[in-house]
């Protein structure tokens, strides 16, 4: 009984040392972990304040000493001091002007002018200064990108730049030579466009090498039978190799375009240019010039032509005696005109094709009808002749008549439309 109790004893004495070892523990973690949430909070007051303070009296210090290396390494913690100083936007652009106006000098006297442009654009508050740096730094990194045949870029850096004396001769180069690229890769578009820049006009084989550029781009529309643009780039290049020969088989294409279209004035126009010996895809300049030749009197009178005098009346005869009362029009308006074209056969006979509009009356039912004339047409066909007749029937009521390059209508039908009176319309335009 006496061993249990002892036992007892024993076992409440080990309960309350182990609660007394756990209690020592318990406090050992709370100044442990007090003592850790202590330091943090020096350490974030001393990152927060007193650090960037420091930073600060040392770019000052250093900065007025020209110390400029040692303000740029403060570069990489401005965003810390910038949250010291939130609420005083003033200092902070002037600590940060300081920071990265010395990082660009370090930068450009290394001659890295591309990261030392990026450092002056960021400073917030740009003086004269600076300008004059970005000027510089924009100048060295046109002439860098030049010297490594990178003309777009160079070309961006060195429009920008100003007050230097060479900058417009640097920029002739290039242009030039950013043609020279473009001429090499066959876009020949950019490449005018770069050489057309270079203002120098005396710069050095300028114009035989813009010509070379029209010529290739000649031909290239040549090839692609695209025959007003290779005759345009042709002309640019006139005088280059054998640019005339070029041009003048083009113009052979082109002017036969114009006849399958119909259109002999232009084809005409084009022959009468081009030496007679030309020849292209068959076709011998000399044998088109002799037939557009022959008919070049109708060729002219092709076309569109308003009227220029026009008479059509409306007579009301009675049988009997032949007494007669009339209405008339002789005004003229664009609703009148003749569109004729002239299509060529390959036996140098051609077909007159087109249109004639005029007023003529054609109705006595009642006097409102017997003074209204309307716009009447009539289709024009005349194939394979050797020039135009003087009078043509297009039909039982209508002649086309033609001299001298004009063309008039005579329009003439009778209307026996009751015992005692017939009406008589007539028409005559002269266009």
């Amino acid at each position: 009984m006496e061993e249990k109790e002892e036992n007892k004893l024993q076992n409440e004495i080990k309960e309350i040392n182990g609660e007394i070892r756990d209690n020592k523990e318990r406090k050992k973690r709370i100044i442990i972990i007090s003592s850790i949430v202590i330091i943090i909070c020096i350490i974030i007051i001393f990152t927060k304040l007193v650090l960037p303070n420091i930073y600060i009296l040392n770019i000052n210090k250093n900065y007025e000493k020209e110390e400029f290396e040692k303000v740029a390494i403060y570069n990489s913690v401005l965003n810390d001091i910038e949250g010291y100083l939130k609420n005083s936007e003033e200092r902070y652009n002037e600590i940060q002007y300081k920071v990265k106006y010395s990082s660009a000098l370090v930068l450009m006297k290394n001659k890295d002018y591309e990261n030392a442009l990026k450092e002056l654009e960021s400073i917030m508050l740009k003086d004269e200064e600076i300008n004059n740096l970005i000027n510089d730094c924009k100048y060295e990194l046109g002439k860098k990108c030049l010297e490594e045949e990178n003309y777009q870029l160079a070309s961006k850096y060195l429009q920008q730049v100003k007050n230097k004396d060479d900058v417009k001769d640097l920029l002739d180069t290039t242009y030039f030579n950013s043609s020279l690229k473009y001429l090499e890769e066959n876009n020949y578009s950019r490449a005018i466009e770069e050489i057309g820049k270079v203002e120098n006009k005396k710069y050095e084989n300028l114009d035989e090498t813009s010509r070379k550029i029209h010529y290739e781009y000649g031909k290239y529309y040549f090839d692609e039978e695209s025959w007003e643009n290779a005759i345009n780039q042709f002309e640019y290049a006139d005088g280059y190799k054998d640019t005339k020969k070029y041009m003048n088989k083009a113009k052979v294409a082109q002017a036969e375009e114009y006849i399958e279209n119909d259109d002999l004035l232009n084809a005409k126009i084009i022959y009468d240019e081009i030496p007679a010996d030309t020849e292209f895809d068959g076709v011998k300049a000399s044998t088109r010039q002799k037939q557009l030749n022959k008919i070049k009197d109708a060729i002219n009178a092709t076309g569109k032509k308003y009227a220029t005098k026009s008479y059509a009346e409306t007579r009301n005869v009675w049988k009997y005696d032949g007494r007669w009362d009339s209405w008339y029009l002789d005004d003229t308006d664009q609703n009148e005109y003749i569109e004729t074209t002239i299509e060529l056969n390959d036996d140098g006979t051609f077909n007159l094709q087109g249109e004639v509009y005029f007023y003529a009356f054609d109705d006595f039912s009642s006097l409102a009808e017997y003074c209204q004339a309307s716009i009447v047409s009539k289709t024009i066909n005349i194939r394979n002749v050797k020039k135009i007749p003087s009078k043509y029937e297009l039909d039982s009521n209508t002649d086309l008549i033609y001299s001298n390059g004009t063309f008039s209508i005579k329009f003439y039908e009778k209307d026996n439309y009751s015992t005692n009176f017939y009406n008589i319309y007539s028409t005559s335009v002269t266009y």
